[in-house]
Order: C-alpha cells, then sequence, then structure tokens
C-alpha cells in the first residue's frame, strides 16, 4: 500500500500512530471521528482545538462555539490519548478525563468543573487484572461514595453489575450487558485475536440491530430490524461492506419492505496515497456521482461533496511540522467555523 508521506518521511494520514492507536473501526464506522487525528505529523504530546462561529448580531464578530469542538487532548509516548479536557462556551474546563484505555473507551477518571474552576464532582473507575470494571468511587462536594458490583469470577469469565446493567465478561471481553429492567440487552461475541466478531442488540427481547465484524474488526454487515405491532419483522434494512486492504471498496444497501426489495450500492474510490476521492452509487441500474474529497498539496482536505451538500475548508495556517493550526469551514457557500489548534511537541 501507498501512504503519503511528509517532509521529514514520517507517514501520514490514515497510517499515523495518533489515528492508529486511538480510533477504533469498531466504534468509529467510515473511519471517522470527531477528534481530526488523521494527517499528523510530528512528536506531539498535546492538542489544544477550539472552534470559533459569527455572532447571530454581528457575522464578522466570532464566538467561541460551545461544544464537542473544543477540547484538549494529551499523548503518552506512543501516541495513545490519555487526558482529555471539554470546554464550555467559554475557554473554561468544564470536565477532564483520563483514559485507562482510549481506544476501547475504558476510562480511569473524571472531574467536573464548576465556573469558578473548582472541581464539583469526580469519579475513579477501578478495573481488576482483567480489566474488567469492579467499581466506583464518586466525590461529590463533602460526599464520597463507593459502589462495589461484586464481580463473581470463575476460571474465565467474570459476572459483575452496577446500578444499571448486569454484565458477562470472558477473557476481558464483554460478552453480556442486559439493563435491570430487562428492556434492553446486548450480546457480543470476539475472534481469538480480541477482535469484535458479533454485536447484537434486543429491545423487548427482540433484535433491533445486528453487526457482523471481520477479523481486523471491520464491519462487514449490519441489519436494522422493524417490527409491526405483533412482534412482526415488516422491514429490514440490510449494510454490506466489503474491503480491499482494509479500504471500504462498496457498501451495499438492501431494503425490504412488506416484502418488495430494494438494493443501492455505494462505490469508494481512492486515490494514490488511499485517501477517499469519489463516491458513487447505483440504483435501479443507474450509476452516479454523488461525491468527492479534495486535498491540497499537504494532504489536508479543500473540498467534501455529498449529494447537495458542499462543505469547503479555507485560509489554512500551518506550523513548522506541516499540521494546520488554523482553518476555516463553509458549507454551501456560507461560512460557518473558523478552527483554531495549538499543538505542542516534545
Amino acid at each position: 500500500m501507498i501512504f503519503l508521506t511528509s517532509c521529514n518521511g514520517q507517514e501520514s494520514y490514515y497510517n499515523n500512530k495518533y489515528y492508529e492507536q486511538n480510533i477504533n473501526p469498531t466504534e468509529w464506522f467510515d473511519g471517522m471521528n470527531p477528534k481530526r487525528l488523521l494527517n499528523l505529523k510530528g512528536e506531539i504530546i498535546e492538542i489544544t482545538h477550539f472552534a470559533y462561529m459569527p455572532s447571530s448580531i454581528n457575522e464578522k464578530e466570532l464566538k467561541l462555539n460551545s461544544g464537542t469542538n473544543n477540547y484538549i487532548l494529551k499523548f503518552n509516548q506512543e501516541g495513545k490519548i490519555i487526558e482529555e479536557q471539554g470546554f464550555r462556551d467559554t475557554e473554561q474546563i468544564a470536565s477532564k478525563t483520563k483514559y485507562f484505555d482510549f481506544y476501547n473507551f475504558k476510562i480511569s477518571s473524571l472531574e467536573y468543573y464548576d465556573k469558578n474552576q473548582k472541581v464539583s464532582r469526580s469519579e475513579k473507575l477501578l478495573f481488576n487484572s482483567n480489566n474488567v470494571l469492579v467499581g466506583k468511587e464518586i466525590f461529590n462536594g463533602d460526599l464520597i461514595l463507593m459502589e462495589n458490583y461484586h464481580p463473581k469470577e470463575s476460571k474465565d469469565s467474570v459476572f459483575t453489575k452496577n446500578r444499571f446493567y448486569n454484565m458477562i465478561y470472558l477473557k476481558g471481553n464483554l460478552i453480556s450487558q442486559i439493563s435491570l429492567n430487562n428492556h434492553n440487552k446486548w450480546i457480543y461475541d470476539y475472534y481469538l485475536n480480541g477482535k469484535r466478531k458479533y454485536k447484537c442488540s434486543y429491545e423487548n427481547e427482540l433484535p433491533k440491530i445486528e453487526e457482523k465484524y471481520n477479523k481486523q474488526g471491520l464491519l462487514k454487515e449490519r441489519t436494522h430490524y422493524y417490527y409491526d405491532t405483533s412482534g412482526i419483522v415488516n422491514e429490514t434494512s440490510k449494510y454490506i461492506n466489503k474491503y480491499q486492504d482494509n479500504l471500504k471498496m462498496s457498501t451495499d444497501e438492501i431494503h425490504t419492505i412488506n416484502g418488495k426489495i430494494f438494493i443501492t450500492t455505494i462505490e469508494y474510490m481512492y486515490d494514490e496515497y488511499n485517501r477517499l476521492e469519489t463516491t458513487n452509487r447505483t440504483r435501479s441500474n443507474r450509476t452516479e456521482i454523488i461525491g468527492y474529497v479534495k486535498y491540497n498539496e499537504l494532504g489536508d482536505i479543500t473540498e467534501r461533496k455529498y449529494e447537495n451538500e458542499l462543505t469547503e475548508f479555507k485560509n489554512y495556517k500551518y506550523d513548522e511540522n506541516n499540521n494546520w493550526i488554523e482553518r476555516e469551514e463553509w458549507i454551501n457557500d456560507k461560512f460557518y467555523f473558523k478552527y483554531k489548534r495549538l499543538i505542542k511537541y516534545k
């Protein structure tokens, strides 16, 4: 496979350690994620990211956008995220999360801050030697609470429960999660290499979403089930993904409604650096281009079009490692966001 390389020879885009160590393809379908870890270069220890948007009173004035676009990420030497800080609609810290394993979203501790930047609540999560969550310490004001999930362990499996779920782990992997009211249930299965093989969610004992994965942990099939009032399936939506060298090449969308079948195929075309370039759709023997992506000479997205929505990223500014530190996002010729990043290196 050919990968885009930076000026210092380090592999980048999808094939950089910050993306590979933190973005689990089992959880982030289609390789997308909200933390923009693509095309990073250099030995990074911290990223601060803020998003600004035009004021409703004066569009020339920018104000900080509230939400998940504002954060600080801290990395260890392997490139794994070990801490994340979230913000309010000001540059005040609202929360601090430390990760035991970001890739599998296992949290070791949480802190929540009030508007005076003091810790108002904190949680410490406790794991056993098999990485199974067995308890939680909660500090809320002057009160310290302890939740013990009383795990029952056999040779290979662990049964544990908290206030919401009964859970069963097998060799450290969650294989069953059932809500205490029995309305919701999730069943999992894994390959010998530890990658997820199967997941199915249930509601009132009826399967709702069923997922199957390949040995690399990539989603190969997802089926949604819909029921009539008597609990009989009257509609399904199935998505079948095909891969080549871990790149998703196509998706067959098969919708069945009251016995009638409708099939749509989405094909993904890549450039010589394995970056998504165009997206084609075939329906009723008619093929059309429904999307494309364009990149600049440093590998960052400049245009992304899908259906009738055109997103443009303009006015890039870069640091000495050719990582962008400023850019604007325009949607259908309207200015929406200005993003700023501060990147710290070793």
